[in-house]
């Protein structure tokens, strides 16, 4: 069960590797477009929600970006961002433990 908007990387292993599956899409995204970001950290659980937020002049000013995954560091690359981290679990946890070692990176380097 996933978005209609998505990624095809997540079923294409399975359809290459012969694995019978349901694709059921229980939710359609409605995006507003990107603002401006005055934080610390910008959080991108998607690669939709990453092409959304820039297709609408959205801009992350000096905040630094987080992506849930490889899929959606890889868009949000393609978009020219440069300062990126990925948690080492793709989970609001793992997204949570990411700012905070960021937020210690900072603090030491201060």
């Amino acid at each position: 069960m996933r978005s209609s908007d998505g990624s095809p990387e997540l079923t294409a292993p399975l359809i290459y590797k012969g694995i019978k599956f349901d694709d059921v899409n229980i939710y359609e995204p409605i995006y507003g477009g990107g603002t401006a970001v005055s934080a610390d950290f910008a959080v991108f659980t998607s690669a939709g929600g990453a092409r959304n937020f820039f297709s609408g002049n959205g801009t992350l000013g000096g905040a630094k970006a987080i992506a849930i995954g490889e899929v959606t560091a890889a868009e949000l690359k393609r978009q020219g961002v440069k300062n990126i981290a990925i948690p080492r679990e793709s989970t609001a946890d793992g997204i949570i433990e990411k700012i905070l070692e960021e937020v210690k990176c900072e603090d030491s380097e201060g």
